[in-house]
């Protein structure tokens, strides 16, 4: 019986080993059908009409239609930045050409197919034909299981989901694909036997470079990961002809992309000139001075020939830089390079923005897990040992394995969380940050220098090192820094996670299968296949639950409203709204629209923010519309939300009109009801925005808070549908160290009517609305929103959140049916367009078409 076993396993092990590469590959073709098939799942949601996103998508689907009607891209787009519109020399068109050619492509054979569908399968097929490019240039670099759990994990990891599925219509899926190309031709190049196919390869590395700078603004971070391994091989000496040609060729190919495609590159000055580019060009040159000093034998005394070669370059060109462009570009080069990597000095816009928040160790955790977080954490532990396998000596090796795990674990955990001492922005953190780094790299110098002078045959191990493990670990490290500086960057630290994680099960694996006691292997194979489970087999679950449950934000409140919008507007109207809501004004409007997701003009948010949305009378509103030709106003329920965002950006340098607006809910366990009248407790926070003075004391603003309002109602009836209602005065409850006042409050507004009081001490008004069960029950006292003073006196105020009709100008045109209120605890409200109409008395203000801000302390943010 044993020998009938023994003999099935081996014909099995043959089989296997003979079809070993088709096993391969079918497995691949799975992964790849999977992870493309869960992306398609929003399809029955988007009536292949519709992106799921309502920014960035829906400016490349008109893009796309329009290059289908046209041929190509109009020069300057009217419809956007009115009146000035928008340079497309500005913008990284490629996308919309290759959604418009896939268009014509399908529907040569399929003629239903529509250019909208073309935008919405865009990103799963260029998913799917990055994920195949990321499997061979991970197989090139480790070998077949490596690549195929690394791919297996990137087509099912959460994070890398969002901006891959069908309706996301953006530029990641496409420039994703180019950069797994950069790196599979860069790959092949280094790895290559002659200098021809160096050439070769490294020239295709930097065309596809080329064409992911037309396709995306993220294409530095490929500058740093080409440019440092080539400077760490150099410095590792292993700088052969081969490396040399490589980089070469992948520079000068890139530079002639750069020039030839993209109008926006600004010539070789600006090439020279810029931070990423102007990097890899330094690395360039210390290479071709270390050629020279070596052809002609330049050397010091004591100094390593890397070394020698670094600081003559980095002087020469510096001197170079200061002769042809003065001492300015060298400080503002070097303040550039400090606020990258700090990520500090950021603007009021990026702040406001979700998706330009810093992140935190806390966001990584909760996007991968903290299994798989700290696999990848080990992961880069085993990569880093593995990097120093070929040093002999024990001691070097481990005492440099050492320092690498207190580097790493300081310097991600310095930015561990925006609510701890650990955020970023501390002394110690910062220290920490900057600390780790320069002490990991003053131990690997002070060893690289020790080794050179004391000990030569360990310094000769250093040209040992596996370029590939170097090349993954500069990705990884690059990766890091990244992800460090904005939310929307942890997308490209995903990729590399995979590889780390599924180079530490391949890690392990070996380790197993090395073991001979079989009851340690079978166990170990058990933990193995449980971590799997955990990680990437619960990936697979969370991620196909969640593309399920994907639908388009583009929904019937928005469809509606747009329709109306095409069908009662004229064809040249102008739309004025907080930028988010540009680009489906455009798209789906079909009318310009002031700003939008673009935001090339940030100083219009600021504008449009201050003069529009905080305007605080109808004529400072006015003003800016006529400017800017303006003929309708939307607003929508979000904004309310977001008024923190645009009070923020429209506030002046002492953030004068800085505010927000709370939802304060109905504590039905608080309310009381008396012989003659019933109190309504509305609990909720918010800090006040002024100071208050109540009987010689100060309130102080953003220090003192208001905890919850009470409103007195007797009499309370329902008068042909309509509630009446007698209100005596609401207290707002004031609480400021650890004291409490009830103070009166000046308005309240129910149903369609203000109520104003006199003798308040509180010049805020509680706008009352209804909470609405899925039952269809309602409250009519469900919540309310708090409007203080400075908020209530607006035109959001006004026109959105008290319905007046008495603002001159303004006459409401649209509004659907949709009403303000918490709707199974989450707030809803319409979407309104005002009409706007200008007295003979309003003129235009050209300041309110300068591009730049007059005042740079107008962006900072505090």
């Amino acid at each position: 019986m044993e020998d009938k076993i023994k003999e099935r396993k081996e014909k099995l092990l043959n089989f296997f080993g003979k079809h070993k590469n088709k096993l391969i590959y079918l497995i691949l073709v799975f992964i790849v059908w999977f992870g493309t098939w869960i992306r398609t799942l929003p399809m029955k949601y988007l009536q292949g009409k519709f992106p799921i996103s309502i920014d960035d998508p829906f400016i490349f689907m008109r893009y796309s239609e329009y290059i289908v009607e046209h041929g190509k891209l109009m020069a300057i787009d009217y419809m956007r930045n009115y009146p000035l519109g928008f340079n497309l020399g500005n913008e990284v068109p490629l996308l919309a050409y290759v959604i418009a050619y896939f268009y014509k492509i399908v529907h040569f054979f399929v003629s239903s197919f529509t250019v909208r569908e073309a935008a919405i399968w865009y990103s799963p097929i260029f998913f799917a034909f990055g994920l195949i490019v990321f499997f061979f240039t991970i197989k090139m670099l480790f070998d077949n299981k490596t690549a195929l759990l690394a791919s297996a994990f990137l087509a099912v990891i959460p994070p890398y989901l969002f901006r891959t599925i069908a309706g996301f219509s953006d530029k990641e899926p496409l420039a994703f694909f180019f950069m797994y190309l950069i790196f599979f031709f860069y790959v092949l190049a280094f790895k290559s036997k002659s200098i021809k196919n160096s050439i070769i390869f490294g020239a295709l590395s930097g065309i596809s470079t080329g064409l992911m700078a037309m396709t995306w603004g993220g294409v530095g971070f490929v500058f740093y990961i080409i440019a440092f391994f080539a400077f760490i091989e150099f410095f590792l000496n292993k700088l052969d002809e081969n490396s040399f040609y490589t980089y070469l060729s992948w520079y000068l190919f890139t530079l002639m992309s750069f020039l030839l495609l993209i109008s926006r590159s600004g010539g070789i000055i600006s090439f020279l000139k810029g931070f990423n580019t102007g990097i890899a060009t330094i690395i360039l040159i210390i290479m071709i001075v270390h050629k020279i000093f070596k052809k002609y034998q330049i050397k010091l005394k004591n100094i390593p020939d890397t070394v020698l070669s670094v600081l003559a370059s980095i002087i020469g060109s510096v001197i170079l830089a200061l002769l042809a462009f003065g001492p300015s570009f060298i400080i503002g080069q070097i303040n550039y390079g400090i606020r990258k990597f700090f990520t500090t000095g950021q603007n009021r816009w990026a702040l406001t923005v979700a998706e330009s928040q810093k992140p935190y160790v806390t966001d990584w955790i909760n996007n991968f897990g903290q299994l798989y977080f700290f696999l990848l954490i080990i992961g880069s532990i085993f990569l880093f040992y593995k990097l120093l396998s070929t040093i002999k000596e024990a001691k070097y090796k481990y005492g440099l394995l050492v320092a690498y795990i207190i580097f790493i674990f300081t310097f991600i955990f310095s930015n561990y969380s925006g609510n701890s001492i650990l955020n970023g922005k501390t002394g110690l953190s910062k220290f920490l940050f900057l600390g780790s780094l320069i002490i990991f790299i003053a131990v690997i110098m002070i060893f690289y220098l020790y080794t050179y002078y004391k000990r030569r045959d360990i310094f000769e191990d250093f040209s040992k090192f596996d370029r590939i493990y170097t090349f993954v670990f500069i990705w990884f490290f690059a990766s890091i820094i990244a992800a460090t500086s904005a939310i929307r960057l942890l997308f490209l630290f995903v990729p590399v996670t995979t590889i780390l994680v599924a180079y530490f099960f391949s890690f392990i694996y070996d380790s197993i299968k090395n073991l001979k006691d079989r009851l340690y292997k079978i166990t170990g194979f058990a933990v193995l296949i449980i971590l799997l489970y955990f990680s990437l087999f619960a990936f697979a679950k969370q991620t196909y639950n969640t593309a399920n449950g994907i639908g388009t934000g583009y929904g019937p409140q928005w469809q509606n409203a747009m329709s109306w919008v095409r069908e009662n507007t004229p064809e040249d109207s102008v739309f004025a709204s907080w930028w988010d809501y540009g680009y489906i004004i455009q798209a789906e409007g079909k009318r310009a629209s002031v700003t939008d997701p673009g935001n090339l003009l940030v100083y219009w948010n600021h504008l449009l923010g201050r003069h529009l949305l905080l305007a605080n009378t109808s004529l400072e509103a006015l003003e800016f519309l006529k400017t800017h030709k303006v003929n309708y106003i939307l607003a929508v329920e979000e904004d309310i939300g977001k008024y923190p965002a645009y009070a923020s950006i429209g506030a002046d340098e002492n953030y004068d009109r800085y505010s927000y607006i709370s939802l304060f809910n109905l504590d039905l366990s608080q309310t009381k009801e008396t012989r003659d009248e019933t109190l309504y407790v509305f609990r909720g926070g918010m800090s006040l925005d002024q100071d208050i003075i109540y009987n010689n004391q100060v309130l102080p603003a953003w220090s003192a808070g208001i905890g919850g309002i009470i409103l007195p109602v007797k009499n309370m009836k329902n008068e042909n549908n309509t509630i009446v209602a007698d209100f005596g005065q609401p207290i707002a409850i004031i609480v400021y160290n650890n004291q409490q006042f009830n103070l009166p409050l000046e308005c309240i507004y129910f149903d369609g009517e203000e109520y104003d009081f006199e003798n308040a001490v509180v010049k805020g008004c509680l706008r009352i609305i209804p909470s609405i069960e899925q039952d269809g029950k309602t409250n009519m006292f469900g919540g309310a929103y708090y409007l203080s003073e400075k908020v209530r006196n607006t035109l959001f105020g006004q026109l959105y959140m008290l319905d007046n009709t008495k603002w001159e100008g303004f006459s409401l045109a649209y509004t659907d049916n949709m009403p303000l209120a918490i709707y199974q605890g989450r707030a809803i409200g319409p979407v309104k367009i005002w009409k706007v109409d200008y007295p003979s008395y309003v003129q235009e203000k050209p300041e309110y078409l300068e591009r730049d801000f007059p005042n740079q302390e107008l962006q900072k943010a505090r």
